[in-house]
């Protein structure tokens, strides 16, 4: 990898249409339950299915959502913001297994097919926010998606941009 390499990962669309009918589904199934007299649960449903198409909508949308490795770090852009993280605030990055989840103890990381980080020990923005979102989560970020992925390859591939590009090994 030389200094002007970069990689850049987008969502899958059809994964994200596949959402977008399921969520449209739920936006008309709300507004029936509606008119057949259930309101309560009616608005929730038809509520949760609208927002859901909204945010697929969104995201179906050019340069919406993105992962870039760089040699500095990586950009994840989700929603038109964009999050960067140099490599060498990052200690590692790992997926949950059952057997790593029961130590960690946090229910959050028993979702499957996520990648998760921890910042390096160095790394003091946020260090009290930190210490709150690692004691519900197990953990001090996520990547929003696996891009294409699975967990594993996601998870392997940000481990050997981060041994190439992190700098200090005693992170």
């Amino acid at each position: 990898m030389d200094a002007k390499e970069q990689m850049v990962f987008r969502q899958s669309k059809k994964k994200i249409i596949m959402y977008l009918l399921g969520f449209l589904l739920f936006a008309l199934v709300g507004p029936a339950m509606i008119s057949t007299g259930d309101n309560g649960w009616g608005v929730y449903v038809g509520g949760f299915g609208g927002l859901g198409v909204l945010f697929c909508l969104v995201q179906l949308m050019p340069n919406s959502s993105y992962l870039k490795l760089t040699p500095e770090g990586f950009a994840e852009r989700v929603l038109f913001r964009t999050y960067f993280f140099k490599w060498t605030n990052i200690k590692g990055f790992y997926t949950p297994t059952p057997e790593n989840t029961v130590s960690l103890g946090s229910v959050l990381q028993a979702i499957p097919g996520k990648v998760f980080f921890k910042f390096s020990d160095n790394y003091d923005k946020g260090a009290n926010a930190r210490k709150i979102v690692r004691l519900i989560a197990g953990s001090d970020g996520a990547l929003a998606g696996v891009y294409g992925k699975t967990a594993v390859e996601m998870t392997d591939l940000m481990n050997q941009w981060l041994e190439k590009y992190g700098g200090n090994k005693q992170r």
